[in-house]
């Protein structure tokens, strides 16, 4: 019984890999994801005026304008596709170690993309950390008069620690320049070496330096970053694949050499 039990294990883990890369959806993943995100800085509104109390709003950003807070930590709670992936990765999809429950561990569409309700915004949600970020951005030569038009871009460099966020944009005005990031702030919205990786991705797939491409247009470098995610991310459920085939290999081997030696042991007490 240990052996076919075994054996349906391997079987589950093979499926439960296909059904972990459905999950995903790597394309839809991202589609998904960028559409709350996008939903979620629709939240996200410019006060103007001075008719608007400091008491109603959670951070004064400039004298001509405020961000309303409520909306603003919501708009910045909400987490981008790259955030949604690493954290499905790091939870596991099936137990080999069980020898009873070959289930594998349910994971839908609705938990990766679900709000983390008890998430702490108290060490950013006053403008702690985008007071950095904004003073860093604007030692590296960015507007910062236009901080509203970022944050309604790409509202999670609220929350981002200001060291991710400013070694991003150190890479990309080193690579692009200034106004290039000033024209596409989403791009502020991932790690330095996501965006590395990213240049490094399409130009394999162009087959040629796709640098000099993506300046002339930050879709495309847009493009090559969530490629590049999605490709590690497909890398990431091979391996894991591989190590839990792996595992259940062994345990089969194991169980397998265990039950010959019950075979034999029964026998001789027959004789």
């Amino acid at each position: 019984m240990h052996l076919l039990a075994r054996i349906l294990v391997v079987w589950l883990a093979v499926a439960a890999v296909e059904k972990k890369t459905q999950v995903l959806g790597f394309q839809n993943q991202y589609s998904l994801s960028t559409q709350r995100a996008v939903a979620g800085s629709s939240r996200y509104r410019k006060i103007k005026g001075t008719g608007v109390s400091p008491s109603s709003t959670r951070r004064f950003l400039s004298s001509s304008s405020y961000v309303g807070g409520d909306d603003l930590v919501a708009a910045a709670s909400e987490k981008l596709a790259w955030e949604v992936i690493e954290e499905t990765n790091q939870k596991p999809f099936l137990n080999l170690s069980a020898r009873h429950d070959f289930t594998p561990v349910e994971d839908n569409d609705n938990n990766c993309l679900s709000d983390d309700n008890g998430l702490d915004t108290s060490e950013w949600d006053q403008g702690q950390r985008w007071e950095v970020t904004r003073n860093s951005l604007e030692t590296l030569g960015m507007d910062i008069s236009k901080e509203s038009e970022y944050l309604e871009a790409c509202p999670q460099i609220f929350r981002f620690l200001p060291s991710m966020v400013t070694e991003t944009a150190q890479f990309l005005i080193s690579e692009f320049g200034v106004e290039y990031l000033e024209s596409k702030p989403q791009l502020l919205g991932f790690k330095q070496s996501d965006v590395s990786y990213g240049l490094e991705f399409m130009s394999t797939m162009m087959m040629t330096d796709a640098k000099s491409l993506c300046a002339k247009s930050t879709n495309l470098l847009l493009q090559a970053i969530q490629g590049g995610i999605q490709e590690k991310a497909v890398q990431n459920a091979l391996s894991t694949a591989s190590d839990a085939t792996s595992k259940a290999s062994k345990s089969i081997a194991s169980d397998t050499m265990e039950s010959y030696r019950q075979l034999r042991a029964n026998n001789r007490n027959k004789i």
